[in-house]
């Protein structure tokens, strides 16, 4: 046990030195940033070239009993401006 304790005592201060000099030296090589993929852009940055929507209509009505609603584009509006685009 003993033999065990010493040995790994002297790794974690071999792993304090190899850390204090990689600190310190300032000729440690750092890694490079990563490679760009074709056409010049991140590979990290998503494609985002989709069509956009435009925002939907939003219009007020009052009903019969004098409450005032909103009321948007039914979903079938909606699905037909999907498919169409």
């Amino acid at each position: 046990m003993k033999k065990w304790e010493e040995e790994k005592k002297a790794e974690e201060l071999k792993q304090a030195e190899d850390a204090k000099k990689n600190a310190a030296d300032p000729k440690a090589k750092k890694a490079p940033p990563p490679a760009k993929g074709k056409g010049g852009k991140d590979p990290d940055k998503p494609n985002i070239d989709v069509p956009k929507l435009e925002v939907p209509k939003i219009s007020e009505f009052t009903s019969i009993m004098g409450k005032k609603y909103l009321i948007e584009r039914s979903i079938d509006d909606i699905a037909v401006k999907l498919l169409q685009t």
